[in-house]
């Protein structure tokens, strides 16, 4: 079925701290609901299985973490945890 064949993505976001400190790369996973507002039909017919696809491919998914940082850049990736665990609404507790 078209529906379950929805455009899936990958998105690679490399952070460089600094040259010394190295880097830290974000690996997310979306999907394309645009389909979604193309008329009512489609919409009930299509809601299901592009939120299951969600479940699946985003939620499952999550967000990797990589860091290629030395111990200085390790502050850089604890404030990095703590604006995304700000985003979540979750409490985080690191040491450094």
């Amino acid at each position: 079925m078209v529906y379950e064949r929805l455009p899936r993505s990958t998105k690679h976001t490399t952070i460089i701290t600094s040259s010394s400190e190295g880097r830290i790369t974000l690996i997310s996973h979306s999907i394309s609901i645009a389909i979604l507002g193309t008329c009512q039909r489609v919409h009930q017919e299509a809601l299901p299985l592009v939120n299951k696809a969600i479940r699946e491919w985003v939620e499952d998914g999550g967000v990797k973490i990589i860091s290629t940082t030395n111990h200085c850049g390790l502050s850089a990736l604890a404030q990095l945890l703590q604006v995304l665990f700000n985003i979540s609404e979750i409490e985080v507790c690191y040491t450094v």
